[in-house]
């Protein structure tokens, strides 16, 4: 993909992971603190492809979340995911470079600037908005109207029940955004994880036919007429039992790349 150069906003558009608030439709098999913990997991995943898209693409990450009270919860995830994978690229450095030869001195250098970064990326990543609105259509055209007033060119939203979204997702939706106006990434229940626009399209959300079921195709023809679009990566989403299962079942397929999203799926799974 070539260097980003408009200005790019990234939203990722959550629920706090509350105990008994979140991730309630997965209380008929799990427990409120069981289903808190797999939320936390899943936005832990969203973040994660954040932060790989900013790797790759300048852009700023904006966390629109619901309700109040859970700020501090969420700037906590937000930073120990952060601080988790600054350690990870730390280790993966030096093993890479183990049997190099290097002055002490460097060492040391390399080591303090490593500590300072990891220290002022975990403290700066991402800036922390309310959602406002009556339903979820309002709040997420009111984040984009936001976003749009501070001059932002590109603006991707999405959200945070998808555990195999990667920043890889992120950034071709952001690829697409050069030829479109809208880009769509559908869930296989109808309805969609990932939103992006180059412009203002309040239509998406306020011509939506909200009594189809699919919402997918009903965001294409509120828009179809004065927009021009694309449709990118399918995901499944996590409600219900049964989505978690189905994941479970993926992940296992998936092999040892998948292992320690299972191995941390069942961690939860597992206790009583």
């Amino acid at each position: 993909m070539e260097k980003q150069t408009k200005k790019t906003a990234l939203i990722i558009f959550t629920r706090v992971p509350i105990s008994g608030q979140t991730k309630t439709r997965l209380f008929s098999k799990f427990s409120p603190e069981q289903a808190k913990e797999l939320h936390e997991l899943f936005l832990k995943k969203a973040i994660e492809a954040a932060i790989q898209t900013t790797e790759e693409v300048d852009c700023n990450v904006f966390f629109f979340y619901t309700p109040s009270q859970g700020l501090e919860i969420l700037q906590s995830i937000v930073n120990e995911t952060y601080s988790e994978l600054r350690t990870q690229s730390n280790q993966e450095f030096q093993e890479e470079n183990s049997e190099k030869v290097f002055n002490i001195s460097d060492l040391a250098d390399n080591a303090k600037e490593a500590a300072r970064s990891t220290k002022e990326k975990k403290s700066s990543f991402g800036r922390y908005l309310l959602q406002e609105g009556e339903d979820l259509w309002e709040k997420m055209e009111r984040a984009f109207a936001w976003c749009f007033r501070k001059r932002y060119e590109q603006v991707i939203l999405f959200g945070t029940d998808i555990p195999e979204i990667s920043g890889g997702d992120i950034i071709h939706a952001l690829y697409q955004l050069h030829y479109v106006d809208v880009v769509i990434a559908p869930t296989f229940d109808k309805g969609y994880y990932l939103i992006g626009m180059r412009r203002p399209i309040p239509q998406v959300f306020s011509n939506l036919d909200k009594n189809n079921p699919d919402v997918c195709h009903a965001s294409v023809k509120a828009i179809e007429d004065i927009a021009s679009y694309a449709i990118v990566a399918k995901h499944h989403d996590v409600d219900t039992p049964e989505d978690l299962q189905n994941l479970i079942e993926r992940l296992k397929r998936g092999g040892e790349e998948c292992k320690k999203n299972l191995d941390d799926i069942l961690s939860i799974i597992k206790k009583n």
